[in-house]
């Protein structure tokens, strides 16, 4: 009996820190208000790496969309990374006023199609270079509100990606997880002077410090954490803008959430590893930044964690010991998701979608399975429909 204490009272501290960890920050969100704009004006020029990896079926819509954006034309130009293209889909965008880097590969990956890219680019053409996906549609003001905030003191900036399609239960149930995620891992750290999370794409950096650090990564899924923990190395903080916003094609079939995943998992299993000396040593210096983005490869999937939390609670029913400190549990992370969500969010779909999530949690169990033994350099990105 005393080996069964032990382990629920090891069990409800793990839970507890995790949901105290994601209370925290999203009581901190709240907080959040974005870096004053700058009011001189700009003289900032910027290229749109969009890489496209077999994404026929969608990127001649997105450059259509995304060339419609309102700023001055000789101000931006858009970069298609064409890997693996139909060729009627490339002739197709060589009658559009962009650039087609054609990409070839034995085995790509996102950082390699950038990086060939990135040797193109002349930095005297192009302060900053801005990273989309082949589905993102930037917002029409998108780049109005970058410019706002790309003054000197910013190297790095992650903008607002919010759902293009809520059409399935999969797809509202991505497009709630990126808000929470959004909510949490960017407005909450950046309300408590952190670094924002990058998300992989609706990223904005200075052309010399992304060409820096972006042309050593090459065979990876995860370019985007291995670049997160480069710019806290040289201590350059993300920022981030909500109102800046592209717009991002959600997964929405139940095969697509666990190819997407697995790859995402799989990218964690190596950087929780691959990271855990240099952040413990970074800590010991006090530097609380890095070693928390370390720290949150060890954060359970949120819906992982819930059913976790809801499954303990169930358990503390029967054990009146347990029952208060499980109750709180599960409270606060019930408030912490609910705090994320957006409002405009709250709806009946939203509601149906909830009474998915055990099926879910079983997919993401096997997921979980999958990605251990998974290489992440061997996944690419998750086809979507449009």
């Amino acid at each position: 009996m005393l080996i069964v204490e032990l382990v629920l009272v090891l069990g409800f501290l793990y839970l507890f820190i995790w949901t105290a960890y994601l209370f925290f920050f999203s009581v901190s969100g709240l907080f959040y208000k974005p870096e004053n704009s700058r009011q001189k004006v700009s003289k900032n020029t910027y290229a749109i790496l969009i890489p496209a990896y077999k994404e026929d079926q969608v990127i001649l819509n997105s450059v259509l969309e995304n060339l419609k954006v309102d700023f001055p034309k000789e101000r931006f130009s858009l970069f298609v990374l064409a890997d693996s293209l139909q060729e009627k889909t490339l002739l197709e965008l060589k009658k559009m006023p962009v650039t087609v880097v054609p990409i070839s590969f034995e085995k790509s990956t996102k950082a390699k199609a950038i990086n060939v890219a990135l040797r193109q680019i002349n930095d005297s053409a192009f302060s900053h270079v801005c990273v989309l996906d082949a589905d993102n549609v930037m917002s029409s003001d998108f780049l109005g509100k970058v410019d706002c905030f790309m003054h000197d003191g910013i190297e790095a900036l992650q903008t607002h990606r919010a759902a293009k399609n809520t059409n399935s239960t999969m797809a509202l149930l991505d497009a709630l997880n990126e808000e929470i995620g959004n909510h949490i891992f960017r407005k909450g750290h950046t309300a408590v002077g952190l670094s924002s999370a990058l998300i992989g794409s609706g990223m904005v950096f200075k052309t010399q410090v992304y060409k820096r650090l972006m042309l050593p990564i090459q065979d990876t899924a995860g370019e985007d954490k291995m670049l997160e923990f480069a710019l806290l190395e040289e201590k350059i903080k993300v920022e981030y803008v909500a109102d800046a916003i592209v717009y991002d094609e959600k997964v929405s079939t139940k095969e697509q959430f666990s190819g997407q995943r697995t790859r995402w998992i799989a990218a964690r299993f190596y950087f929780l590893k691959h990271y855990a000396e240099p952040a413990f040593k970074k800590l010991v210096r006090g530097d609380i930044d890095f070693f928390n983005k370390w720290l949150q490869f060890l954060l359970p999937q949120k819906v992982m964690l819930i059913a976790y939390v809801f499954l303990f609670w169930m358990i503390s029913l029967f054990l009146p010991s347990f029952f208060l400190p499980a109750t709180l549990m599960l409270a606060m992370l019930a408030s912490a998701m609910l705090l994320a969500v957006p409002k405009k969010r709250y709806s009946r779909e939203l509601l149906l979608a909830i009474f998915t999530l055990p099926s879910v949690t079983f997919r993401m169990i096997f997921v979980l399975i999958k990605a251990q033994k998974a290489d992440p350099s061997d996944f690419n990105v998750t086809q979507k429909v449009a």
